[in-house]
């Protein structure tokens, strides 16, 4: 458990050292919603998703290169003292069809790393975002469909909101 925190720290401490070196505005995203298990759905419960996000803008559009680190729950119903967790690390790049739109587009891929000892696997998400003109309007609500492929494969639908702070 204490390697996994010391991982943990690590990618986060690396991840604001880029945030500080780039010259353009940058933001960080703080995420938080429920997941829904869409494969072996009948024995899981809808779990939480905790996630933070750096985006770095590409040029001078607003579409942007992004870094995930990620938290998914799976309760079992059959047990209430199983949950399974997935550690989400993935890179991916959050485009805008419209050039005015609000509406984006979020492929990403990373490293799942399951918990229990349960090994590490390829991670492949889609999300689509919307990001309202609210206040300062750095609000974020998504969903998302995350895909773990690591012996039985497991996928899931995160539904959320978000907050992105802009540095």
């Amino acid at each position: 458990m204490l390697k996994k925190k010391i991982v943990l720290a690590t990618i986060l401490m690396l991840a604001s050292h880029l945030l500080s070196a780039q010259k353009f505005n940058k933001s960080f995203g703080i995420n938080v919603g429920g997941n829904f298990v869409t494969s072996a759905g009948s024995y899981y419960k809808t779990g939480i998703h905790i996630g933070a996000i750096g985006v770095f803008p590409v040029s001078s559009s607003r579409d942007a290169v992004t870094a995930n680190l990620d938290l998914n729950t799976f309760p079992d119903k059959r047990s209430y003292r199983d949950v399974v967790k997935i550690v989400g690390i993935k890179a991916g790049y959050r485009f805008f069809p419209a050039s005015k739109g609000q509406i984006y587009i979020h492929p990403n891929l990373g490293l799942g790393i399951l918990s229990q000892g349960q090994g590490v696997g390829l991670v492949a998400g889609l999300g689509v975002g919307f990001l309202p003109k609210i206040g300062p309007g750095n609000l974020n609500v998504f969903t998302a469909y995350n895909y773990f492929m690591k012996g039985s494969s497991a996928g899931s639908v995160n539904l959320g909101i978000g907050y992105q702070f802009n540095l």
